[in-house]
């Protein structure tokens, strides 16, 4: 191997210099940005995180903000105000994260007067509070708590109360107001901000009696929480536990505005191919969807489903009659046979109209073929005439007529028919000789008379 020195300015090797850290900096780059967009899991977690959620390392810029997770030793981990929430899941196609962590709020109330806090605040993130997979939840023998509205023209949006007149009257399993209250948790709910009224405490003020339940007993202690309405059985010793780590739910959306705002701003529009857009947050933000016939994640692009493929879902009534198209497929039905021949479409039936035509034009097509033989007839009838005529003509036949009319004597005209049984169908046994023009047989008539027969060649 030769190694070359640059001669006289070292100089002259700067800009070489330059160029390779430059080829290696955007390598690195590079390398970086796909080691970055292959990561959808946290190690040790099998939990999926899908685009537009992102693992960010270090050294990444983030780029959708309020959707980053966190890899740490409990698992992925979401951000949400100032608090950590654990992901136990993504779902791309409803648009929601399920998260659980600091999500039980206990307030012990000693005072007449109501409670008030913010518990878990949302603004200035991509999530509210699901209203169709959460319950508002209130655990407690004393409370009354409320949802209250940041809007200053409403003060509640919901809430409910939970009591009980004795520890006897407490049953699990049911949330219907005695030791436990549900309510449906408000529409685009940013902000879990609630009130808690002691109803014992305004009762011994009016009367001065607190029940069967002593002042002492956990059960003054009231939790409430947004937790997911299909994760949640109250049981009576949830009054007295600690209550942690219930999953809730939060819907998710693209902030940006509504989708014609967002499609008029191409370089953060978020739908990529093959995608459609949808609304959602009351007019303010957006999600997509891959559009039907295609596959995958719409935020990286979707791809065609081969849906002839499918073996268990196949989609036509009949095999090997399925025609795969972009974003969907077409069915072909058997000869003789109409419909769309899709099995979840009006399928293949047999093609009446044919049959209709057929009976139809039966009687038409037999009068065909009865003048189409009778024409044949008459023509083959003509063309032996004419055939007849030839040879009659061809052998002496006007000399024939000629003698005819000039003879008084009649002249008698034989029939094929007739010569032909006179001389045993031309038997060569009743050959008499033979000449240049034809073959002398000897024929016998019906009335015993012996003639000559000449058969022309």
């Amino acid at each position: 191997m030769k190694i070359f020195r640059a001669q006289g300015n070292p100089c002259a090797t700067a800009p070489y210099i330059f160029l390779v850290q430059l080829l290696l900096l955007c390598l690195c780059l590079f390398c970086t940005g796909s080691a970055r967009s292959s990561l959808t899991k946290c190690p040790g977690s099998s939990v999926n995180i899908p685009s537009p959620f992102n693992i960010p390392d270090n050294s990444s810029i983030s780029r959708n903000p309020g959707f980053d997770i966190s890899c740490e030793s409990t698992g992925p981990m979401i951000l949400l105000g100032r608090k950590q929430y654990r992901v136990l899941g993504i779902s791309l196609l409803q648009g929601y994260v399920r998260v659980t962590g600091h999500t039980v709020y206990t307030q012990c109330q000693q005072n007449a007067g109501p409670v008030t806090t913010n518990f878990i605040d949302l603004r200035g993130t991509p999530f509210t509070f699901s209203h169709t997979l959460n319950k508002f939840t209130v655990v407690g023998c004393d409370s009354m708590t409320m949802i209250q509205s940041p809007d200053v023209t409403s003060r509640y949006r919901g809430g409910c109360v939970s009591f009980c007149a004795s520890e006897g009257s407490i049953t699990s399993g049911a949330c219907s107001g005695v030791g436990c209250c549900q309510a449906s948790v408000p529409e685009e709910l940013k902000v879990l901000k609630l009130e808690f009224t002691s109803i014992r405490s305004q009762l011994l003020q009016s009367s001065g009696s607190l029940g069967n339940i002593s002042k002492s007993s956990s059960a003054w202690c009231s939790k409430a929480f947004i937790v997911d309405q299909g994760s949640y059985v109250f049981s009576r010793d949830h009054l007295d536990r600690n209550l942690t780590n219930l999953p809730m739910v939060l819907d998710w959306s693209i902030s940006g505005g509504n989708c014609s705002e967002a499609r008029s701003a191409p370089q953060t529009y978020m739908c990529k191919e093959n995608t459609d857009c949808y609304t959602v947050a009351n007019n303010t933000a957006y999600r997509c969807n891959c559009s039907e016939g295609f596959t995958g994640n719409p935020y990286l692009g979707c791809q065609d489903i081969d849906e002839c493929k499918d073996e268990n879902k196949y989609p036509c009534t009949h095999r090997h009659k399925c025609i795969n198209t972009v974003g969907g497929f077409n069915c072909a039905c058997p000869m003789g046979m109409t419909g769309d021949g899709k099995k979840q479409g009006t399928g293949c039936k047999r093609d009446t109209t044919l049959l209709i035509a057929a009976g139809g034009g039966l009687p038409l097509l037999l009068v065909l073929l009865m003048l189409g033989f009778w024409t044949h007839w008459l023509f083959t009838k003509r063309k032996l005439a004419k055939i007849r005529q030839k040879y009659f003509l061809q052998n002496g036949g006007m000399l024939l007529k000629q003698q005819m009319f000039s003879q008084r004597a009649p002249l008698r005209i034989f029939t094929s028919s007739e010569l032909e049984k006179a001389t045993n169908r031309f038997s060569d046994d009743n050959i008499a000789g033979r000449c240049g023009f034809g073959t002398v047989y000897k024929g016998i008539l019906s009335d015993q008379m012996v003639v000559a027969i000449k058969k022309a060649q």
